[in-house]
């Protein structure tokens, strides 16, 4: 029923205006007057090189940026860099890696640093804007973090809500259509964790139990990412 809510909010226009009105915006708006920013949307939906791309013009940057919505997220794309031998920090809630002569920070988004200006910034899983109890930190990042490009990565569902939000700071933006790569099929149920193989899709419905099954995907030494 939450799912179902979740989908109508985001896909109808009248809800849009609603849903802002939810949050105390004031001080945010006017945050975000004072930013020179361009923002870039990547929409489309799961696999289909949304943050992958946004990755790209990050590896760039002098000071960059990248957000996700859980902590194994920010790991990946913090291993990823560093691997390419693009410096990178790590911070969420539960650890702080600092490596030297970074230039790039991967975090979770709730530990975002709204102080520091970035050149590009990469904010993930936009469409969790409209999630009832996180939704806040998203749209705080959109308002209010200084970064001179803005890449915000989101599936097609919340196209009403981010344009919505971006018209009203009267934001320049440029938007990138995706397709899914690779068919996305029912593969039926598991017996067990032990069946998973390459390319399988787990779906969870919280952070707790994302954290739980890619620990327990280890235990059984499969790789989560």
């Amino acid at each position: 029923q939450e799912y179902r809510r979740e989908q109508k909010l985001l896909k109808s226009d009248d809800s849009v205006v609603n849903y802002l009105r939810s949050f105390d915006l004031e001080e945010l708006y006017a945050r975000s007057a004072l930013l020179e920013r361009r923002f870039v949307l990547h929409i489309g939906p799961t696999n289909s090189g949304k943050t992958y791309q946004s990755i790209q013009a990050l590896k760039n940057a002098p000071a960059g940026a990248y957000l996700a919505p859980l902590r194994l997220l920010a790991l990946e794309i913090f291993d990823s860099l560093n691997t390419d031998n693009i410096p990178c920090d790590l911070l969420t809630g539960e650890e702080k890696i600092e490596v030297p002569f970074a230039r790039v920070v991967s975090s979770t988004i709730e530990m975002a640093d709204y102080e520091k200006h970035y050149d590009v910034a990469v904010i993930d899983e936009a469409q969790m804007i409209a999630d009832p109890s996180r939704g806040d930190r998203w749209l705080k990042a959109i308002l209010a973090l200084d970064a001179s490009e803005m890449h915000l990565c989101f599936a097609p569902e919340a196209r009403d809500i981010i344009l919505g939000l971006l018209d009203r700071i009267h934001a320049a933006y440029t938007i990138v259509s995706h397709e899914r790569m690779a068919p996305l099929k029912y593969a039926g149920h598991l017996e067990s964790l032990n069946e998973v193989e390459p390319g399988d899709a787990l779906i969870v419905f919280s952070r707790r139990s994302a954290l739980a099954m890619a620990g327990e995907l280890k235990l059984r030494n499969i790789d989560p990412s």
